[in-house]
């Protein structure tokens, strides 16, 4: 059987490849490749005939080869000799383990009487080399044996060598990073004595990519040795740990205060990798206003007790002028699924009292403010899946959490009975709340950030001061910080950040809100926003931000005089 590949030439026009049969019909699959071929070169004839016949033995056409190569004429061509297609009569398990028999055992049977397809066979000695160096033989060997050809059908079995069992070892650690080598083994779940698992070890760059007090120098090698492995981590230590404060002195303005000063500020401290086992503390206190002021501190313990299982406490004490207080205490284990995933079980007891509960004394019906206790339980998911901690430029990171429990409804001793007249004390109370990142590089230097992120409260009666929090630099930019309160809202970030640096970046952003304010069965909507750009400047000892934003809402109209300058400043060490 023959066919051949034609040359047409136009008078001083690209060549083109055309695919003829003599009479005969040629395969689709091998037609296929004519697309190939189109718009080549004439120099590039022979290497292109070349991959069709590589394409034609894939398929199954072992025999298929250039029979005769005719340049002579205006037309060059190549005869191609295509030959029979080969047929698996019967392809044995051979000795291969039993988990491996019934898991190729269904497609071996199908593959019978079908055409000989060296992919689909690559593909299988794939998988088996697969499975066995992701339990504990690295150095498997795979072949076929017993092979038997008769009238283009092929009869084999597989011949499988297991090769040594190989165990893993305790972790070698190079490099200027300073982590205890049994914590950074309990957190990549390499423990000695395990069997060897190649895809823990091909997943060692995304887990630490994940930590910022690490970064990795190169790739991870594995060192094998009488039956062990001995993985190999190079790793330099980053800054990390964060500081930063300011401090200001007011005129106490109350006439009946003692002090005629008032201390503002703010004052924020992060420590990483305590102990050497990647122990974080965090405080951040905040008084930007006279009478109001916040206070805020998380410890996390990562593999408590060498499991997988990482343990967060926070508390948060949030005291508003003279309306209330809140004060927050909160557990969350969570169990890491892999590399870059974790479920969360949150504890949380949330309480807010009255800043001046004689206040309401003369008050005909309940109101925005009152004092609430909620005890609830959460289950959640988070995620990491970018390539830097700190400066991503492609995946995704995020977080969900669904909790429900009961709210008490304390009564005021100073308001009368009439205001509390058909209102529950105890209630069943549900909130969701949800954010997410995807990061997509765009050419050599830029960054595309879509932020997404949302709140809900479901309850039938809701107080001002339980209510969420935005605006400011961290979510709403171009508006004063904590000034909306929200029973549900979702809020969308867009932002280009052009990196003239590793750590340095200009960027413009616009974000784009829907709030919903539903307190006491009484609802507000609005549509804040907020739009602008920035600098983000990153030195050896820390990290700059000055972002220029313009704001619009329901109390805020959009315009240069009403523009916000925020600015920070983290020195890291």
């Amino acid at each position: 059987m023959f066919f051949f590949l034609g040359l047409g030439l136009v008078a001083k026009a690209q060549p083109w490849l055309l695919l003829r049969a003599d009479g005969q019909r040629l395969p689709k699959h091998i037609l296929a490749f004519q697309g190939k071929l189109r718009d080549t070169k004439v120099d590039s004839l022979a290497p292109l005939a070349q991959q069709l016949i590589a394409q034609c033995q894939a398929l199954g056409y072992w025999e298929a080869q250039i029979a005769h190569w005719d340049s002579t004429s205006a037309a060059p061509k190549v005869y191609l000799k295509l030959g029979p297609q080969y047929t698996w009569a019967d392809l044995q398990t051979g000795n291969l383990p039993l988990v491996l028999q019934n898991a190729l055992r269904g497609r071996i049977k199908k593959s019978r009487g079908s055409p000989l397809l060296w992919d689909e066979l690559a593909q299988m000695q794939t998988e088996i080399l697969n499975y066995s160096e992701n339990h504990g033989h690295p150095f498997a060997t795979i072949q076929l044996d017993s092979v038997l050809i008769q009238e283009a059908s092929l009869r084999a079995a597989w011949q499988y060598e297991a090769g040594p069992k190989i165990r893993f070892d305790s972790l070698n650690l190079e490099g200027e990073a300073r982590v205890h080598p049994r914590f950074l083994a309990a957190l990549l779940n390499i423990r000695p004595g395990q069997e060897y698992d190649q895809r823990k070890i091909s997943r060692i760059a995304s887990a630490l990519k994940a930590l910022p007090y690490l970064e990795l120098v190169r790739l991870p090698q594995v060192d094998f040795n009488l039956g062990y492995a001995f993985p190999k981590i190079a790793l330099r230590r980053r800054r990390v740990n964060e500081v930063n404060g300011i401090v200001g002195l007011l005129p106490n303005e109350n006439p009946l205060a003692q002090r005629s000063l008032l201390l503002t500020g703010s004052f924020y401290l992060s420590l990483q990798n305590l102990f050497q086992r990647g122990q974080q503390f965090k405080v951040r206190w905040e008084r930007l206003q006279v009478e109001s002021q916040r206070l805020e501190l998380s410890y996390q313990y990562p593999v408590f007790a060498g499991t997988n299982i990482d343990l967060a406490a926070k508390f948060q004490l949030l005291r508003q002028d003279s309306s209330f207080v809140n004060r927050l205490w909160e557990i969350e284990p969570s169990y890491r699924l892999g590399a870059s995933g974790r479920i969360l079980l949150n504890v949380q007891s949330w309480r807010s009292t009255l800043g001046e509960a004689n206040l309401f004394a003369d008050l005909s019906t309940l109101p925005q403010v009152s004092e609430v206790r909620f005890n609830s339980l959460g289950l959640g998911y988070d995620w990491n899946q970018t390539d830097d901690y700190f400066f991503p430029h492609r995946g995704s990171r995020g977080r969900l959490l669904l909790r429900a429990g009961e709210k008490q409804l304390r009564r005021n001793p100073f308001a009368p009975d009439s205001v509390y007249r058909g209102i529950a004390f105890k209630s069943l109370q549900v909130q969701l709340e949800a954010e997410g990142q995807l990061f997509l590089p765009l050419r050599a230097r830029g960054v595309v950030m879509l932020g997404l992120r949302g709140g809900y409260i479901q309850n039938p009666q809701l107080f001002l001061n339980e209510l969420f929090r935005l605006g400011g630099l961290q979510n709403l930019r171009g508006h004063v910080e904590n000034t909306f309160f929200a029973s549900a809202y979702g809020l969308a970030n867009f932002e280009y950040q052009w990196y003239f640096e590793p750590a340095s970046y200009f960027f413009v952003f616009y974000d784009q809100s829907i709030l919903q304010k539903n307190i006491l069965n009484q609802g507000e909507t609005d549509f804040p926003l907020g739009l602008g750009l920035g600098l983000n400047f990153g030195f050896k000892s820390g990290q700059f931000q000055l972002i220029y934003a313009l704001g619009q809402s329901q109390t805020q109209s959009l315009g240069f005089n009403r523009s916000k300058l925020h600015f920070g400043l983290l020195s890291r060490f």
